[in-house]
């Protein structure tokens, strides 16, 4: 990547209970790469980072730095989540998880590096951070891989909130709702347990919580339009499917988005999604 913003060190405490005792290929596997790499959201308990969209944040953990994420926002809960105070918001692509980087092997890079501690670090220059990505070696594990590992983790908050967080952040779904009705644009579902609120152009910051940029789907449905294998055209709001879909969802191929003309989504926005997919219907879905 281009030099980032800026680099900070984030301390992860051993005692909180989603690192207390498990070993740090778990942590990886199971905080970063299946709950960030989600829906983008760490939770902390007191204190949270403070800093510029776009600065790079290494995780310390056990003295090592073991995962990194591009910041994107941080949201100060108006009311405690349990022991949660508070939220930061990574690019869920960004997020990455490597061999664990030691004092020395962070020193090599950032020579005025003090050591591993329990408050934030900068790490300056923050130039030296493309010399650090090509000192980190990937580990390509997923959420997915391998055989059931009893971790101790209890997942089902995180997974209720994966689920609030995939139909779209709570204001952004309400405004979508009050615009466009409380059914599914395109098959007239008004089940709202399975409705989602999504962005026509992906959620980059919070300029793309426009209205105008959301479409209310059932869940499927939100999955095949994220994924380019359902368009909607901008000039009569008439749906496309893949080809690869039409013995399962055929019927909705032609059907029009149910919103009123002063309730159309953004042109431009559906425009730059329907190129994207346009462009998958060249290639083999996966």
């Amino acid at each position: 990547m281009s030099t980032p913003a800026a680099v900070r060190l984030l301390p992860m405490s051993d005692s909180d209970e989603d690192v207390a005792n498990i070993e740090t290929t778990q942590v990886q596997r199971n905080l970063f790469m299946r709950n960030i790499r989600l829906d983008g959201r760490y939770q902390y308990r007191e204190h949270g980072l403070i800093a510029e969209p776009g600065t790079v944040v290494l995780f310390q953990l056990r003295n090592s730095v073991v995962a990194s994420g591009i910041f994107e926002k941080r949201e100060k809960f108006s009311s405690p989540n349990g022991e949660y105070t508070g939220a930061l918001y990574f690019r869920p692509e960004s997020v990455t998880v490597f061999k664990p980087l030691g004092l020395e092997e962070i020193r090599a890079i950032w020579p005025t590096f003090n050591g591993f501690g329990r408050t934030m670090a900068n790490l300056e220059p923050a130039e030296n951070y493309a010399q650090f990505e090509k000192a980190t070696v990937p580990l390509w594990i997923t959420a997915e891989e391998g055989a059931y590992m009893p971790d101790g983790l209890d997942t089902r908050e995180r997974i209720d909130q994966s689920i609030l967080a995939r139909r779209g952040g709570r204001e952004f779904r309400d405004n979508v709702i009050k615009r466009y009705g409380a059914q599914c644009l395109v098959t007239g579902s008004k089940i709202l347990h399975i409705l989602e609120a999504a962005h026509i152009c992906p959620y980059r910051g919070e300029k793309d919580n426009d209205v105008t940029n959301g479409l209310l789907l059932r869940a499927d449905v939100h999955t095949l339009f994220d994924l380019h294998l359902l368009g909607i055209r901008p000039d009569d709001l008439s749906v496309e499917l893949h080809p690869d879909l039409t013995a399962e969802y055929g019927a909705l191929a032609g059907q029009t988005l149910t919103c009123a003309e002063q309730g159309s989504p953004s042109a431009d926005a559906l425009a730059e999604q329907y190129k994207k997919f346009r462009e998958r219907l060249m290639t083999k879905s996966d």
